[in-house]
């Protein structure tokens, strides 16, 4: 199976910089990551309209639309981290059970976890112990 998934993240900073991370996964392992520093502020994704959901052509639709934005902004910015993920040093740092079991309780509750702050179970025991304090 070549199961690939591209994860886009953007959030404003308080000096009105914008981070934008990308993360490629095949197979449910990441396989790189990148970090780009903007001073240009992406799409809001509510500005989406009914407009690009209801076409037939994708020439027209809602992804194309936040991704161009993002391509433009993400060429004109700073690039601040990027690595590939060597999957065997990933495995040996954090199970692959755990990270994707992580990512979707964070999705159900609604809660976003730093993913930079643990790389294994024990870490993310102690991660998690600090923000229920």
């Amino acid at each position: 199976m070549n199961d690939s998934r591209l994860t886009i993240r953007w959030s404003k900073n308080e000096d009105c910089t914008t981070d934008i991370s990308v993360c490629g996964e095949v197979n449910s392992y990441p396989y790189f990551k990148e970090a780009f520093l903007s001073l240009d502020r992406p799409m809001p994704v509510r500005d989406i309209t009914d407009k690009e959901t209801e076409s037939e052509n994708g020439a027209n639709s809602a992804t194309k639309t936040l991704l161009t934005n993002l391509i433009g902004i993400i060429g004109k910015s700073v690039k601040t981290d990027s690595k590939l993920v060597d999957k065997n040093d990933f495995d040996m740092r954090f199970p692959f059970a755990d990270l994707p079991i992580i990512r979707k309780f964070a999705e159900i509750a609604d809660i976003e976890f730093d993913e930079s702050k643990f790389s294994n179970r024990r870490e993310f025991q102690r991660y998690f112990a600090t923000l229920l304090k």
